[in-house]
């Protein structure tokens, strides 16, 4: 049964990219692309040729997207049961958090100066959204009594509301939504952090970072409501709020939107601390 929701899970996640693309545009008054626009667009880049500057041609550079999306794809297999053990939520976090490293140092040994601002910025706030994470979803777990993060089947917005709301504020961070989007802000820093991956490796990126995102709304659903009916609702609610949001609000400025992340993660530890 475990397998079949990660395999059902897998292009779920990728499929929710693009409806997040069609209400995006739909709030400003678009058409937009087919809700399967994601699908074409990684089938295009993995038959498209690779060229990369000469300075980014190294073994970091190649290999950072590939492990980051088999990490992504084993975090699945712990979230759904498929590799279920005690205390497995504690490597579920770490290798979500290890992740993000690993596509921030693959971005920086690219030594684009694009890549670089984007990474910094990555770093910066990976600190302080990734501790949001992390004691948010120790506290709802713990207070759950569950040794294994595949028996977890508790409503933490009812046991720990304070909680429940800082890891939604940590998911505009995780998602990059405005007003917290400034390590994929096109407008200042072009293409960022995939300044200059193409082709194959481009995909694999794009392909880990629609898995990410899938993974947070399959999280955030099951730590929230539970493995239930609830939960399956909650995703398109989350993802239509989070997509409204991202269409209305304004950027704020990076040190702006990184000192109101470092609050917030301060917050998540007093949370954490109190158990709410």
């Amino acid at each position: 049964m475990g397998i079949k929701l990660v395999l059902t899970a897998l292009p779920v996640a990728v499929l929710l990219e693009g409806v997040r693309r069609k209400l995006m545009a739909r709030f400003q008054g678009r058409k937009g692309p087919p809700v399967i626009q994601p699908f074409y667009d990684l089938i295009k880049l993995f038959n498209k040729e690779r060229t990369e500057a000469s300075e980014s041609r190294n073994l970091i550079f190649y290999a950072a997207p590939v492990i980051s999306l088999a990490i992504m794809i084993f975090n699945y297999l712990i979230l759904f049961g498929v590799l279920g053990f005690n205390y497995d939520f504690v490597l579920f976090i770490y290798l979500f958090t290890t992740a993000g490293v690993i596509l921030i140092i693959g971005s920086l040994s690219s030594k684009s100066p694009l890549s670089f601002v984007g990474g910094v910025r990555e770093i910066l706030y990976l600190i302080a959204y990734e501790v949001i994470f992390i004691f948010t979803a120790l506290n709802l777990i713990s207070k759950s009594g569950e040794l294994m993060l595949s028996n977890y089947n508790n409503a933490g917005l009812f046991i720990a509301p304070v909680s429940s709301v800082l890891l939604l504020i940590a998911g505009f961070a995780i998602l990059k939504v405005t007003p917290f989007d400034s390590p994929a802000a096109s407008a200042e820093i072009s293409s960022s952090m995939t300044a200059e991956y193409s082709g194959k490796l481009l995909f694999a990126y794009e392909l880990a970072d629609f898995f990410k995102n899938g993974l947070f709304y399959f999280t955030a659903a099951i730590l929230l409501f539970g493995r239930n009916t609830y939960s399956l609702i909650f995703i398109p609610a989350l993802l239509l709020f989070y997509a409204l949001m991202n269409a209305t609000t304004p950027r704020y400025s990076f040190i702006r939107s990184t000192s109101h992340l470092l609050f917030i993660a301060l917050l998540s530890i007093i949370s954490g601390g109190l158990g709410v």
